[in-house]
């Protein structure tokens, strides 16, 4: 086993440890939702406006911040005279800009963004007060634009550092707060699988507990920064220093976000449709919150794993591609993908032979009628998807590396064509309580 491969894996190990622990209180906070809100239209509601602050977040800068920023980062701290610092510190003050201006246009275009979160029929007047609860929880989860920003932005400082651990283990911070939010959710208001919309003190506490919570997770970073020998010190100087640079890499980032959250907006909107009709028409609702749920249990492998080990080989990747080394940048991936889908691939096996077990425990602990099997057949479904998104996601980073960020879009293209176009071809074939 060569150093670098030693190195690769004892801080995959590390950095697994906390995402086991990260996605073990995630998936507590996953299971709580489904205990104190069901799997009904306002299960739904809190889910949505949850989810699309992250989703947003995504589409206005999580594609540079996410894929863009390390190779960059390590670019400058071994070409630049101070090792980078400027530079850094100009990303970070550019990216809170950014993300400031970004979220307050957002919280202004909240009713706008129903219409993309929502199925339509969730304007009826029947539902007029569900509407109103949707639109409030969405205003108060909005902030999490910036924070989720904040996060990933010091935490690729962070990375760029080799200073990995941070980042894995402080949303646990974020699961933990969100745990208590539920906890205290059911002590004052108690537990329903209802959708019939939220009080205004509820939308409070779960609107702002839940965008606390990612406000803590960011917050836990900066000590950790300054650990590392960083400082952040505001800088508008933008011009001439290489950010044109950056930016042009994340042009096509930004393409492929904008195509991946298309793809993502259909479904949340095929997902949302079900418990909606649910609520105007009867029958068993199985919505964006069985999805997520089912989404959630596939991504706890992938983020132990496959996260862990890729994140620890960007900077080598990163350093082989701006030396031009490709053939030791070839072994390198082919490596990871080894260590990675040695562990996935019975994983994924597991999961699909577990899946209507995993249902069947998760109907119980809800308190959901026995005959629902909605979540798990949705487990079921995933469980496949655990291998090529592994290879995609790996594959993805290879390209990043070595600052190609037009292939990853072409690519993203023919992936989400092919997802709309299977969610809506096969979700109009099943009945509410399937889809």
């Amino acid at each position: 086993m060569t150093d670098s491969s030693r190195g690769l894996i004892s801080a995959s190990a590390w950095m697994a440890l906390g995402t086991v622990v990260s996605r073990l209180t995630g998936f507590i906070r996953a299971a709580l939702i489904l205990v104190v809100l069901g799997t009904a239209l306002n299960a739904d509601i809190f889910t949505g406006a949850n989810t699309v602050p992250n989703a947003l977040y995504i589409l206005v800068a999580g594609g540079v911040f996410n894929v863009v920023l390390v190779p960059q980062l390590i670019r400058t701290m071994r070409n630049d005279a101070d090792g980078g610092e400027a530079y850094a510190n100009r990303v970070v003050t550019l990216g809170l800009l950014v993300l400031a201006v970004a979220t307050v246009l957002l919280i202004l275009l909240v009713p706008a963004l129903m219409h993309l979160a929502f199925n339509g029929r969730i304007y009826t007047p029947k539902l007029a007060g569900q509407r109103e609860s949707a639109e409030t929880l969405m205003r108060l989860c909005m902030p999490q634009v910036f924070f989720y920003g904040a996060f990933v932005l010091l935490g690729q400082i962070l990375n760029a550092r080799e200073r990995f651990g941070p980042m894995m283990w402080a949303p646990i911070s974020n699961n933990v707060v969100s745990c208590a939010v539920l906890g205290m959710y059911v002590v004052l208001f108690g537990t329903s699988n209802s959708g019939a919309g939220f009080t205004h003190g509820q939308e409070l506490l779960l609107g702002l507990g839940s965008t606390a919570g990612i406000a803590v997770q960011a917050l836990i970073l900066v000590p950790y920064l300054r650990a590392a020998g960083f400082t952040f010190r505001p800088r508008f100087d933008f011009r001439g220093v290489g950010l044109s640079h950056t930016l042009k890499l994340g042009l096509w980032t930004l393409f492929f976000i904008i195509v991946n959250q298309i793809a993502f907006f259909v479904v949340q909107r095929i997902a949302t449709g079900s418990t909606v009709d649910a609520a105007l028409d009867g029958g068993e609702p199985a919505g964006s919150t069985v999805y997520q749920f089912a989404f959630l249990i596939s991504q706890v492998p992938h983020g132990v794993i496959t996260v862990s080990v890729v994140t620890a080989a960007i900077p080598l990747l990163s350093r082989l591609a701006a030396d031009h080394q490709w053939p030791a940048m070839r072994n390198e991936v082919a490596g990871s993908l080894r260590i990675v889908l040695v562990a996935i691939a019975p994983i994924a096996v597991t999961i699909a032979c577990l899946g209507m077990s995993l249902g069947t425990l998760m109907n119980s602990l809800a308190g959901l009628p026995e005959d629902s099997n909605a979540i798990g057949h949705t487990i079921m479904a995933f469980a496949p998807a655990m291998v090529f998104f592994t290879v995609h996601y790996l594959m993805l980073r290879g390209f990043y590396a070595s600052e190609d960020t037009r292939t990853p879009f072409f690519i993203q293209v023919v992936l989400s064509v092919v997802n709309i176009g299977l969610a809506v071809a096969l979700s109009s074939f099943v009945d509410t309580g399937l889809v």
